[in-house]
C-alpha cells in the first residue's frame, strides 16, 4: 500500500503537475472528512469493545474496515484522476 500510495503521488502530483492545480487552501481542508470520519469510528469501536469485552475482535474488524475504506478511496481518486486527463486532452 505504502509503495501503491508513493507511485500515485510522484505520478500524479508530481510528474504531472497536479500540485500546480490546486491551492494551498485546497490541499489544507482535504482530510478533515476522512479524519471525522476515522475519529467517529473509532470511538463507535471503543463503545463496541467495552460492551464486546472482545479488544482483539474489534481491533482486527476496524483495522480490515479501514484498510478496505482506504483502497476504495485510492481507486476512486486514481478513477477521477484518470478521467481528469481525459477531459484535459
Amino acid at each position: 500500500m505504502i509503495l501503491s500510495h508513493g507511485n500515485s503521488f510522484y505520478q500524479e502530483f508530481i510528474k504531472n503537475k497536479e500540485n500546480n492545480e490546486v491551492t494551498i487552501q485546497e490541499l489544507m481542508f482535504q482530510p478533515y472528512s476522512r479524519v471525522a470520519i476515522i475519529h467517529f469510528v473509532l470511538i463507535i469501536g471503543v463503545i463496541s469493545s467495552i460492551f464486546l469485552e472482545k479488544p482483539l475482535v474489534t481491533a482486527c474488524a476496524l483495522i480490515f474496515i479501514k484498510t478496505v475504506f482506504d483502497i476504495k478511496m485510492h481507486i476512486k481518486d486514481s478513477a477521477a484522476s484518470e478521467k481528469k486527463k481525459e477531459n484535459d486532452v
